[in-house]
């Protein structure tokens, strides 16, 4: 996994507000819910940040959640075996330092290559409630979802690729010039 991350993603961690600065021809930004509202109040509101995200990695992947990657950080010290999510099926891939507080302590990075869709709807709904980061991908890397609260930042393989889903799913963009 680290050699096709280095290959696909050289120089960059796996956080999402590293990747967005990275690479900024690859990045676009989509809100997960109407006028760029950052959180749920109703159970209509989760649905429709449940059906942003899903169609958006629909659009990139597919449907099978069962062929993704998720990778989750934890800041600090973790228990042993413990992961953010299912521990029983994630393993501990990479030790990473904030590239912007190296002094800030270690990023623990997590991987689970095996997601149903009930996992995948409940990290997706963790990162809407600021309950975790995760960054979801293909198997192959070539492309990255990351989901946070107020919607998701996604990374594919190059300006055509971004732009073409941007036009997609234009209604979702920021009214910021900045993309944010």
């Amino acid at each position: 996994m680290t050699r096709s991350w280095d290959l696909h993603w050289p120089d960059s961690e796996p956080l999402g507000w590293v990747l967005r600065q990275n690479w900024p021809d690859r990045w676009v930004r989509f809100h997960s819910l109407p006028g760029s509202k950052r959180y749920a109040d109703t159970e209509d509101e989760r649905a429709e940040i449940l059906r942003r995200h899903r169609t958006v990695l629909a659009d990139l992947h597919g449907s099978d959640a069962a062929d993704l990657l998720v990778i989750s950080t934890q800041w600090g010290i973790p228990a042993p075996n413990h992961a953010p999510f299912d521990p029983d099926g994630a393993w501990p891939w990479r030790i990473v330092l904030n590239p912007l507080d190296r002094e800030a302590g270690p990023i623990y990075c997590w991987v689970q290559s095996e997601v149903d869709e009930q996992a995948l709807n409940a990290i997706l709904l963790n990162a809407a409630d600021d309950k975790g980061q995760f960054v979801i991908a293909d198997k192959g890397l070539s492309w990255l979802y990351c989901p946070y609260d107020g919607g998701a930042d996604v990374l594919v393989g190059g300006p055509e690729e971004r732009d073409s889903l941007r036009d997609r799913y234009s209604d979702w963009l920021s009214a910021l010039e900045s993309g944010l």
